[in-house]
């Protein structure tokens, strides 16, 4: 899956694009905002385009209407020097991200923007559904109806478009809704039932099937642990587990690096020492295990 391919896009995301430029030339003309550079704006548009679809010429015109210059930050910082870097695919930043504003349950719009950009980037909405619960799993009642429902009301609006009414298909019912923990946990079993709920009607062919591998959940429990504030040694446990999934450093910094914009920038400073402590008792690990392979690792 290439999700960086651009699918051509529409009138409206051209002419927001176009106004765009024009708007972050005069500005830089002026004086009044960041240095121009036209490759670094179009690597970003291209990487919100991927993750927004046909949404982002709406949304850009929104913030246009008061503040081009907004919207340039957002697309040159946010989404050109963080969100397309390639050492962490486009589609994995979306599972994480879910998972934490999931977690977060505080804001609807954000999540739903990337709750899109989940199934624009080529997951199913049983993956987004996991996803959510991920982050949810020790949440809230308020936070979990509110992510729970976020994510029901855009599968709705989405999947009504297919012109599948699943009067002839088997509707999704408690069981399908995955399981990401123990089902007595009250926030998982609340989670489940509301899901169940609002997708009663919910054509179980449009779901997805089997569930997210290990090394996905991994990726988004530690991202959910990070947005947490978890104590450091359970960061330092999530990080590691993230490593024995299959995830490389590279990675890992990358994730920790793109959740400073939902997060704050004291994170990064809070885990770049227990995190290169962790990397590099991996590297040191590995290599006792390519030497010896009944050694264990550091």
């Amino acid at each position: 899956m290439d999700t960086g391919q651009r699918t051509g896009r529409s009138e409206m995301q051209t002419a927001q694009y176009a106004r765009l430029m024009d708007a972050a030339r005069d500005d830089d003309g002026r004086g009044q905002a960041f240095g121009w550079d036209s490759a670094r704006f179009d690597r970003g548009w291209t990487a919100f385009e991927a993750v927004g679809g046909d949404y982002v010429g709406a949304l850009i015109e929104r913030i246009d209407r008061f503040c081009p210059a907004m919207a340039k930050l957002l697309i040159e910082t946010a989404y050109a020097d963080i969100i397309s870097r390639p050492e962490l695919s486009l589609e994995y930043r979306e599972l994480a991200t879910v998972a934490v504003l999931a977690a977060q349950g505080n804001s609807k719009m954000a999540l739903r923007f990337h709750c899109r950009g989940m199934l624009n980037t080529g997951w199913a909405p049983r993956d987004l559904v996991e996803a959510v619960l991920t982050g949810v799993y020790a949440g809230l009642p308020r936070s979990i109806d509110l992510s729970v429902d976020t994510v029901c009301e855009l599968l709705k609006e989405r999947y009504a478009a297919t012109g599948r009414t699943g009067n002839d298909d088997p509707a999704l019912t408690e069981s399908d809704i995955p399981c990401v923990g123990d089902l007595a946990n009250p926030s998982l079993a609340h989670a489940r039932q509301r899901f169940a709920r609002r997708l009663a009607a919910f054509p179980l062919v449009l779901f997805g099937d089997g569930s997210l591998g290990t090394k996905d959940r991994r990726l988004a429990n530690l991202a959910v642990a990070i947005a947490r504030d978890c104590d450091e040694a359970t960061l330092r446990k999530r990080l590691w587990r993230a490593l024995t999934a299959g995830w490389t450093p590279a990675e890992l910094a990358e994730l920790i690096m793109q959740l400073t914009a939902y997060c704050g920038w004291p994170l990064l400073l809070r885990l770049v020492v227990p995190a290169t402590e962790i990397f590099d008792a991996f590297a040191n690990g590995w290599q006792v295990r390519r030497q010896s392979p009944t050694a264990e690792a550091a």
